[in-house]
């Protein structure tokens, strides 16, 4: 089992928030991880060096992935966005929502720049008395880049929450202590969430899954709909700097395909294909051997499903 030490380095940069909108705390989090052996190091800058490294390794790789491993012993730089409550409600003082992002997005799709005052989940929890804790997983966002095989794959999402929660439990965030914390996800979010719940089942007080459960006779139709590629080809001025490991939706009209269905708004889909972040091989690698069954997990879970979702038996009933 995996052992995880993360220091207390935040550092804050405080902005006055607009009209109506939460306190916000911008954060940078050193996060080590420490994994049993296999133990590789791969250089994260080189691309050449890391594809001599994933060749060597072959199968042991894919094998190791399954068995939920971490292959390398790194730290990594995590950008965080800590809001505090708009609203007083003496129950939810110290209760918190760990927001965990889906695979193409990053922390802002919690408070997405369209028309906030409608979709920002951000907005709405403050409201409600909530606070919220949004993060970019290692890989995505301004958060680490590092390989995009051996470490930003499910395993190290798992252990990146797992170390957000302790710290939150303890003062080492926000100088708060919160008894309670609500893990809340969407899409590969989700995954992470279910596979922390079963790795440790007292991280989280509650948890919300949304857009995971899908229909499992459709999942790859539509995964490769969305005609991922390299981000470094799509834009090479943008995202060279990548590994070919780090892949996005290549046009508008495949992320559309990937992310939206039925009756939306359609005012939406320029800013997200614009701001749309990445998936990494090893996630999507990965995804099968966290998708578990939970019988470790006793608390409250909620689960929304859109239209064509197929809800799986995760959890105890």
């Amino acid at each position: 089992m995996a052992k995880s030490v993360l220091p207390s380095t935040w550092e804050n940069r405080f902005k006055e928030p607009g009209k109506g909108a939460p306190w916000v705390t911008e954060s940078s989090v050193a996060n080590e991880a420490e994994e049993e052996e296999p133990h590789y190091t791969t250089p994260p800058s080189s691309e050449i060096l890391a594809s001599e490294v994933h060749n060597e390794l072959g199968l042991n790789v894919l094998y190791a992935l399954q068995d939920r491993k971490i292959l390398t012993t790194n730290s990594y730089n995590l950008s965080a966005v800590y809001c505090e409550p708009t609203t007083n409600v003496s129950s939810r003082t110290n209760t918190v929502q760990v927001l965990v992002h889906g695979a193409t997005l990053s922390k802002v799709m919690w408070d997405f720049p369209y028309q906030p005052e409608k979709y920002s989940w951000v907005r709405h929890a403050t409201s409600e008395g909530f606070s919220t804790l949004a993060f970019d997983q290692v890989g995505a966002g301004n958060s680490s880049k590092p390989d995009g095989l051996l470490e930003a794959q499910c395993q190290t999402y798992v252990e990146t929450i797992h170390q957000i929660v302790e710290m939150l439990r303890g003062r080492q965030t926000s100088g708060k202590k919160f008894d309670k914390v609500i893990t809340i996800g969407f899409s590969l979010g989700s995954i992470s969430l279910v596979s922390l719940a079963k790795q440790y089942p007292a991280d989280a007080d509650a948890l919300v899954l949304h857009g995971f459960s899908w229909n499992a006779a459709t999942l790859y139709q539509g995964f490769f709909a969305g005609l991922q590629e390299a981000a470094a080809l799509i834009d090479p001025q943008k995202w060279g700097y990548l590994p070919s490991t780090y892949t996005t939706q290549s046009t508008p009209a495949s992320r559309e395909a990937t992310v939206f269905y039925g009756n939306f708004d359609p005012g939406i889909v320029p800013i997200d294909f614009a701001l749309r972040d990445f998936d990494t091989l090893g996630a999507s690698i990965t995804i099968p051997s966290h998708s578990l069954y939970v019988w470790e997990y006793t608390g409250p879970v909620f689960l929304g499903n859109g239209n064509g979702k197929l809800p799986l038996p995760i959890f105890r009933r």
